[in-house]
């Protein structure tokens, strides 16, 4: 695990404990977990955030960027979801709100939403570049790990991850942990994937 990496899950697992002892000493509330304990640095003088950046989970996450405006969109590996991010860079920071669509289902459980952030790392000099970050369900920003690699000779091209009108949901693990069901879920979707995964990180 590289210092950075080390680093960031140290802080995180500080601020859940603190949750847990603020929780356990005043009045039951819904704790909103937060980035506010990532400080952004100056980024790096290689790094450039417009690129395609791959997860063996999340598939490859196109990114453009412009005047410190980010928009994302990505597919998952197994091509069951797509979704889409925004956000603000603060140096080598982004900290975005996130939108994911189970292809081929409608209703309440076909979109998750949440938070999350990335930091832009280069370990060494020759090697590739990548971002360390986390996502959160609903209001929370933290709580799940999403790293990814960036790619060489591939042009980000966020339209690229949409579903045409012939593909169909394959019920497979996607973003927010549910397995979506082949059609217009009756009822809430089983819970594996991302949820299982987050115990052992990406």
């Amino acid at each position: 695990m590289s210092h950075a990496k080390f680093i960031k899950r140290a802080l995180t697992l500080a601020a859940f404990s603190f949750s847990i002892f603020s929780t356990a000493c005043g009045p039951k509330a819904d704790v909103v977990k937060t980035a506010d304990h990532i400080s952004p640095a100056p980024m790096p003088a290689e790094g450039e955030w417009r690129g395609v950046f791959y997860s063996p989970t999340y598939g490859y996450l196109h990114i453009t960027e412009m005047s410190g405006a980010v928009q994302g969109a990505w597919r998952t590996t197994n091509g069951s979801k797509w979704g889409e991010l925004y956000g603000q860079l603060d140096g080598d920071l982004l900290r975005f709100s996130w939108t994911e669509h189970k292809i081929g289902v409608v209703g309440p459980n076909a979109v998750s939403k949440g938070r999350g952030y990335f930091l832009y790392r280069i370990p060494n000099p020759k090697e590739a570049h990548e971002l360390d970050g986390e996502w959160g369900l609903g209001d929370d920003e933290v709580g799940h790990n999403w790293d990814c690699v960036k790619q060489k000779n591939m042009e980000a091209d966020p339209k690229s991850v949409r579903p045409n009108e012939l593909e169909s949901n394959v019920g497979a693990v996607g973003f927010d942990g549910n397995k979506a069901a082949p059609s217009a879920p009756e009822e809430d979707a089983s819970e594996e994937g991302v949820e299982a995964e987050a115990n052992d990180g990406i």
